[in-house]
């Protein structure tokens, strides 16, 4: 952050200078965010950039969220893809012991 001598107002690094708008609000030219007084209004600025920061985090939280949901689907698909090949090798021990004629009892996993 900078603070900006003539309006004694912080902006961003990265904005090169600030611009009023027709309500008399100063604003960084690149981000048109709005910047206040460091002398008047400093806990608007830490407000406005800490709801931001929330936003941020819950977008970020929503994205997580959305990719842990189709990793678990994608789990979830494996496992019965698994499951469906476990039961069809069983199915078919099962059908060559009693071929052989051994004993056959229920070896479904569980």
């Amino acid at each position: 952050m900078k603070e900006c001598e003539k309006f004694r107002i912080w902006y961003h690094d990265e904005c090169e200078r600030l611009i009023s708008d027709s309500e008399g609000k100063i604003t960084c030219k690149r981000c048109s965010r709005l910047k206040t007084s460091k002398t008047t209004n400093d806990k608007a600025f830490i407000l406005a950039e800490s709801r931001d920061s929330r936003q941020n985090a819950t977008e970020n939280e929503l994205e997580i969220t959305s990719q842990h949901q189709q990793n678990l689907q994608e789990a979830l698909r494996r496992s019965k893809e698994q499951f469906e090949i476990e039961t069809a090798f069983m199915e078919s021990i099962k059908i060559i012991m009693r071929e052989r004629n051994f004993k056959v009892t229920d070896v479904t996993p569980d």
